[in-house]
């Protein structure tokens, strides 16, 4: 699936792995997204020991699931790891084995705290260069809280919530990258104080 630069690449970027992560992937090989998620991920295992692959066929979904030791971590990606996707996606699984994170101590005992159950959706776009950094900082706090799940979508899903209005009450026109429950309460100008506070008061 990838080529030879792109595999060193991700064998660099997840040398740090130190714990077992496994990528379950639930999806209909006959559909091209499907075969895609398959291939990617099987390429990604083959750069790291501590990496695994279960394969579950589904005639409807199409995810990858990151579980660290066989347990979920709250973190599934709706589309092939690949172009803007692909970055996000090794960092995930670094911040699944608790590597590479960003928030400091105060702010993921917040993150902690934040009553739940919230399903979040994300999504790193092409028009907005803030995406990955977001996408990172709601993945961390959906590590540090069993309340929150995080999905990461294609952008076409997510902006179907950007005509919608913002958790702030204002109409959203930018390139959407956090919804909850249909309503956009990120595009992309939040820092991770901020991102926390409007989470803790949805």
């Amino acid at each position: 699936m990838y080529d030879s630069d792109i595999i060193s690449g991700i064998r660099t970027a997840l040398a740090p792995l130190g714990c077992n992560i496994t990528l379950r992937v639930i999806s209909n090989p006959l559909t091209p997204l499907g075969l895609s998620m398959i291939e990617c991920v099987e390429d990604i295992a083959g750069c790291n020991k501590h990496l695994a692959v279960i394969l579950e066929s589904s005639e409807v979904k199409n995810e990858i699931r990151i579980m660290r030791d066989s347990l979920p971590t709250g973190i599934t990606f709706r589309c092939a790891p690949t172009g803007n996707f692909l970055a996000p996606f090794l960092q995930a699984l670094l911040n699944a084995a608790g590597e590479g994170l960003i928030l400091d101590e105060g702010l993921l005992k917040e993150a902690a705290a934040i009553s739940g159950p919230k399903h979040l959706h994300t999504c790193v776009g092409a028009r907005n260069a803030a995406g990955p950094r977001i996408v990172q900082i709601i993945d961390e706090i959906t590590l540090s809280n069993p309340m929150i799940t995080n999905t990461v979508v294609e952008a076409s899903e997510l902006m179907k919530c950007s005509c919608l209005h913002t958790a702030k009450g204002n109409a959203s026109h930018a390139e959407p990258i956090v919804a909850l429950d249909n309503r956009v309460i990120c595009d992309g100008c939040e820092s991770a104080a901020d991102l926390i506070r409007i989470l803790q008061s949805c």
